[in-house]
């Protein structure tokens, strides 16, 4: 099963023209015929950008429910999110129209008095009333930052004489914290100062302005700032700014995932027009590094997204839809005519399949390692054979190349599926997958105990996903 990514623009346009203009006919199509080859997760990145339309009008209000409708019915309510706990994507189910309302009420959480989680709909007299007096406090008590600096930047910084307006004006620390959650929850609002930073880095660097030329991105830019004296790599550029920022966290590949692309933006490379699309689109690019397949047919998000995988060896593909379908088509489907049973495909790896392994394990048994023409059972693509003492073995694994530890329900219902209706229910009377009975119980997996053979679909925790085992005893010798 292909695990495909969709930015909003490519969700945007299939929504709209999923009956009317190719590629988007055929996209649709793929995504809603062959459930059982590709799923489609949502992430926040998608609410978030809906929720600029929802607050913008009625009519904006409308369109923003269908959306969620149309984004339930595609991802069928499966979607990756970071976890605020462990701090990495994880795997929910959950209805797109439920998470979005979720993080609508949200949404205010940035102000003065949610920050320590007072608000007056709570109703408590007393709560509020030692909360006034708190503000009172801070109002009183000067925040003693000289802010005459700002008098003496260059002409084209200016603009930032205007981001602590209270804190010189009023000169409490009440007034600093507000300008403090104004720039933090404005920024996408008001970006008039991020592209006064933007354009002064690319004069200033002599940045060429068209990323045609620069050939590997961050191989230029690492030259360009080498120029004026700053001898670091890209990566240590990073961390550095990171643990400037972080000092007391631990790092985490959101922070540097997103840190990377808003510096590739910084440094000029393909820049967004507007500051909300560049957030949104570094989100959308993280989230599709935990899926075989990004499809965007933006262009800055395409190729600022290209670099970033191709840096940090993340290999999901990126690709615009056409090229999907293309790919889809020519891999997925080479077998959908035949009906090729499990061991059809096995057989078909081990003849055609590319050798990629010829080795031996530890206890210096025989190990080969092909990778098949088309994923096995639409989901395995890579193929082990041991050859021990007592028995052959061969392994079917999907190989991890990006950011993803987890599988979702979906993906195990497919790989199951296939197996029983090629080869029955298994030896303990398991049949095809049940969500609700799965999600209940520890997964067992399954198996199929033959005359001289047995064939194992089991859960992996290192790497995590599945593994299909077929074992075969070989004959004992008397002689």
């Amino acid at each position: 099963m292909h695990r495909l990514y969709l930015d909003w623009n490519v969700f945007s346009y299939l929504r709209l023209r999923k009956e009317t203009d190719e590629p988007f006919i055929t996209l649709f199509n793929i995504l809603t015929r062959h459930k059982d080859k590709v799923l489609m997760p949502y992430s926040p990145a998608h609410l978030n950008d809906l929720k600029r339309s929802y607050k913008k009008s009625e009519t904006g209000k409308t369109e923003t429910l269908k959306d969620l409708e149309f984004l339930g019915e595609l991802s069928r309510n499966y979607c990756i999110s970071e976890g605020y706990k462990d701090e990495q994507a994880q795997p929910y189910i959950v209805e797109p129209k439920t998470h979005f309302f979720e993080l609508l009420e949200n949404d205010d959480l940035l102000s003065i008095d949610n920050l320590f989680g007072i608000s007056n709909e709570f109703g408590d007299a007393k709560l509020e009333s030692l909360w006034n007096q708190m503000v009172g406090l801070m109002k009183l008590i000067p925040h003693g930052i000289d802010l005459n600096g700002f008098e003496q930047l260059p002409a084209k910084y200016q603009g930032f004489s205007n981001l602590l307006n209270k804190s010189r004006d009023e000169g409490s620390m009440y007034a600093l914290l507000e300008d403090s959650l104004q720039i933090l929850g404005s920024f996408d609002h008001n970006p008039k100062w991020y592209k006064e930073i933007r354009t002064s880095v690319v004069e200033d660097l002599k940045v060429d302005t068209d990323p045609r030329n620069w050939g590997d991105a961050f191989s230029y830019i690492e030259k360009t700032i080498g120029r004026h004296g700053f001898n670091k790599t890209f990566p240590e550029f990073v961390k550095e700014s990171l643990e400037t920022m972080h000092k007391d966290k631990e790092l985490t590949k959101w922070d540097y995932f997103i840190h990377y692309y808003l510096l590739l933006d910084m440094f000029g490379f393909h820049r967004d027009k507007e500051i909300p699309n560049l957030i949104d689109d570094a989100s959308h690019a993280y989230y599709g590094a935990h899926c075989d397949f990004f499809i965007t047919n933006d262009e800055r998000t395409y190729h600022k997204t290209k670099a970033i995988y191709e840096r940090l060896k993340i290999g999901t593909t990126v690709c615009k839809p056409d090229e999907f379908i293309g790919f889809f088509y020519k891999k997925s489907l080479l077998v959908e005519q035949q009906e090729a049973k499990v061991h059809t495909e096995v057989a078909d790896c081990l003849k055609s399949g590319v050798l990629l392994i010829n080795s031996f394990d530890d206890d210096l048994n025989p190990v080969s390692i092909y990778k098949p023409d088309y994923p096995i059972l639409s989901f395995f693509d890579r193929l082990q054979v041991t050859q021990g003492k007592n028995s052959t073995a061969i392994y079917l694994f999907k190989k991890q190349e990006n950011y993803s530890n987890f599988l979702f329900y979906a993906e195990m219902e497919a790989v199951v599926n296939k197996l029983v209706s090629s080869l029955g229910v298994d030896s303990n009377g398991m049949g095809k997958f049940d969500l609700e009975r799965e999600k209940e119980t520890d997964w067992r997996g399954r198996v199929w105990e033959l005359d001289k053979s047995e064939i194992r679909l089991t859960f992996q925790n290192k790497p995590i996903g599945l593994c299909l085992e077929f074992r075969f005893w070989n004959e004992p010798d008397y002689s």
